[in-house]
């Protein structure tokens, strides 16, 4: 065990060493951490992240692993896996922690008849996750109620930030680029229908069944970001009917497929392996290209060797 490694060690006494990573991440890919800590509250959370800075060891914090394709070699340094999931609602307002799942939030608003997040229902992964890229479905994300968040600071302090600091675009937040650990955020909704609400989300659920996987089969969601453009709805030209028409869904390479149903979906068909990921991704990349002179950005991150951000 390295010196570094071994002093975070000491440190954070519940970690341990060489925890496969593809357990927790839906596409079912990912090797060993050198070093692992699950942290079921946000001061957990504070002491390893803060460790790991101190002794110099680098670290990788995820939370639902929904948006992650982990090297088969695993990480080097620290994962933090966050699962804090704390949640205060009043007055259309609801505070939580980064670690809950963004199912059960929007579940929450709806029993409550709250209205503002029930288009994001059915979409995986984390509360953290969801702001880090800014998720969203229908024309709306999650950036259009975030109120504000508390955020662990590459110096070490913790901050209360507005809606502004999160500098939201589509798919992305301020988060990818300033070395911020998300802790927990401050939601404002409006005042909807209860009945209503769950109608529209029993909608989406219905149609997210009909173009996606079950929800045991593994695979990361919509593998490509949509192209911004003006005209098309929402604002966005579907990544998937582009794959569609040249014919990614008949793509394969070993047990990564591209799913029957879905052009933008990649599905782990047991034991996939990140190269192969990788390689069916650029391939299905390529073919837009080649066809419409469109180059393609992927949603999801690619994890290979070490990372300092969060997902």
């Amino acid at each position: 065990m390295r010196g570094g490694i071994a002093e975070l060690k000491v440190r954070l006494k519940q970690a341990k060493a060489g925890e496969l990573l593809y357990p927790h991440t839906a596409m079912k890919v990912g090797g060993p951490a050198e070093l692992f800590i699950e942290a079921d509250t946000s001061q957990k959370l504070v002491e390893a992240v803060i460790a790991a800075r101190e002794i110099g060891v680098p670290y990788f914090v995820m939370a639902g692993g929904s948006n992650l394709v982990i090297s088969d070699a695993g990480l080097s340094g620290l994962v933090i896996r966050y699962t804090a999931c704390n949640l205060v609602a009043d007055d259309l307002t609801l505070g939580c922690e980064g670690g809950l799942s963004l199912w059960s939030l929007v579940q929450e608003a709806g029993n409550r008849g709250w209205a503002g997040l029930e288009s994001l229902a059915g979409i995986p992964g984390s509360v953290g996750g969801a702001v880090f890229g800014n998720a969203g479905a229908f024309g709306y994300s999650i950036s259009d109620i975030l109120e504000s968040g508390i955020v662990l600071t590459p110096a070490n302090t913790i901050e209360t930030v507005g809606n502004d600091y999160f500098k939201f675009r589509y798919r992305h937040s301020y988060l990818k680029e300033s070395g911020d650990i998300l802790l927990s955020v401050k939601l404002k909704f409006k005042p909807g229908d209860k009945e209503a609400l769950w109608q529209k989300m029993k909608e989406i659920l219905t149609l997210r069944a009909e173009k996606h996987p079950p929800h045991d089969w593994p695979c990361a969601g919509s593998f490509f970001k949509n192209i911004e453009k003006a005209g098309e709805p929402y604002g966005k030209l579907a990544a998937g009917i582009l794959l569609d028409k040249v014919g990614a869904k008949n793509l394969r390479i070993g047990q990564a497929g591209v799913y029957f149903k879905h052009a933008n979906i990649i599905v782990n068909y047991g034991g996939a392996r990140f190269a192969d990921i990788r390689r069916l991704a650029n391939l299905m990349r390529q073919k837009v290209f080649d066809e419409f002179g469109i180059t393609l950005e992927e949603e999801i991150r690619y994890v290979d060797g070490s990372g300092r951000k969060q997902a």
